[in-house]
């Protein structure tokens, strides 16, 4: 129970009010879960976007040849050559994606009972590698450095979490 006192003038007042925890999680709950969907698709939606598409994974320019028909175009020179050596990201940076899998593997789940949103690379999809990239480590004898993701993902998502926040208890 809580008091409040004010005066206004000569009369005075005295307000008590009750708050009912159990009534107020019942009417949070619906809004929370609303918040969590709505986040976690949108932070899953940046994450797939930190993952450059290289390569294969990138649709091969359109102009193969130059006008004589026998010399390749500079732009297919350049897809065709990341095509075949898959040069590795920067450490440091995420990683880039050559057949796309790692896209398509990140998912996001709304726990209920434990009021939480999962949102990453399933394993079931990609397995290892996504684990290996966000925090580097040794895999079959070769040394890999830390590529995170998911920090960056959730910087970029952060300025629209709070507005999706607000959002979800409705208009004011």
């Amino acid at each position: 129970m809580a008091q409040q006192s004010f005066s206004a003038g000569r009369a005075q007042s005295r307000v008590e009010w009750y708050l009912n925890q159990a009534e107020a999680k019942r009417c949070l709950k619906p809004a929370e879960a609303k918040y969590h969907r709505r986040g976690g698709l949108h932070v899953s939606r940046k994450m797939r976007s930190l993952f450059k598409l290289k390569g294969h994974a990138r649709r091969a320019p359109k102009r193969k040849y130059k006008a004589d028909g026998r010399t390749w175009t500079a732009p297919y020179r350049k897809w065709r050559r990341e095509a075949k050596r898959r040069p590795p990201s920067p450490p440091g940076t995420p990683p880039y994606t050559y057949t796309g899998t790692i896209r398509r593997a990140v998912l996001y789940a709304f726990d209920v009972s434990r009021q939480v949103t999962v949102i990453g690379p399933a394993h079931s999809v990609i397995r290892t590698v996504a684990a290996l990239h966000e925090a580097g480590g040794t895999f079959h004898g070769r040394r890999y450095p830390a590529r995170p993701f998911r920090q960056a993902a959730l910087d970029k998502a952060k300025t629209r979490l709070v507005k999706l926040w607000e959002d979800s208890f409705g208009p004011r």
